[in-house]
C-alpha cells in the first residue's frame, strides 16, 4: 500500500464525502415541486454580485502585494462580473420593472449570460497570459492599465450588445 500525506488524504476524503452528499441530495430533491419567486431570485443575484465583488477586491489586493499577473486578470474578471451581475439583479428585480422600456423577458436572457461569458473570457485570457509567460520565461511588468482597459472595454461591449439586442427584439 502506498503512503499518502495526511493533507492529501483529508482532501480526498473531503471531495469524496462532498460527492456522496451531492449524489444523495440529487436523489432526494429531484422530484421536488418547489418554486422560487422573483424576490428570491433578486436576493440570490444580490448575493452573487457581492460575492463577485469581494473575490475581485481580494484578488486585486493579492496582485498588488505579490505582483502575480494571474491575480490581476482574476480580479478584473470578477469586478466586471460583479458589475454585470448587478445589472442583471436590477433588470430582474420587481422594484425596477416599471423603469425599463421593454419587458423583462427581453432583458433577462442576455443579462443573465453576460457576466458568465465575461468571467470565462477573463479566465481564458488569464490562462493564455500565464502560458505565454511560462513558455517565454518573461514576466510582463506594468501592464495593469492595459488589462483594466481591456476589461472595461469588454464590460462596455457587453452593455452595448445588451442595448443592441433590446433594439432588435423590440
Amino acid at each position: 500500500m502506498f503512503l499518502i500525506k495526511s493533507t492529501a488524504r483529508r482532501r480526498i476524503i473531503t471531495y469524496f464525502s462532498l460527492f456522496i452528499l451531492l449524489l444523495i441530495s440529487y436523489f432526494l430533491l429531484r422530484d421536488s415541486t418547489w418554486q422560487g419567486s422573483k424576490q428570491l431570485h433578486t436576493l440570490m443575484e444580490t448575493a452573487a454580485t457581492i460575492l463577485a465583488l469581494l473575490v475581485g477586491v481580494i484578488s486585486l489586493i493579492r496582485f498588488y502585494t505579490k505582483k502575480e499577473s494571474i491575480f490581476l486578470f482574476v480580479g478584473t474578471g470578477f469586478l466586471g462580473t460583479s458589475l454585470l451581475d448587478a445589472y442583471h439583479t436590477i433588470v430582474t428585480s420587481t422594484f425596477f420593472d416599471m423603469f425599463f422600456p421593454s419587458p423583462p423577458s427581453h432583458l433577462i436572457p442576455w443579462s443573465w449570460i453576460a457576466s458568465r461569458l465575461f468571467l470565462s473570457i477573463a479566465l481564458l485570457l488569464s490562462w493564455i497570459n500565464w502560458y505565454w509567460e511560462d513558455k517565454n520565461k518573461i514576466i510582463s511588468k506594468n501592464k495593469e492599465l492595459s488589462i483594466y482597459g481591456l476589461s472595461g472595454l469588454l464590460v462596455l461591449a457587453s452593455f452595448l450588445l445588451q442595448k443592441t439586442y433590446l433594439n432588435v427584439c423590440i
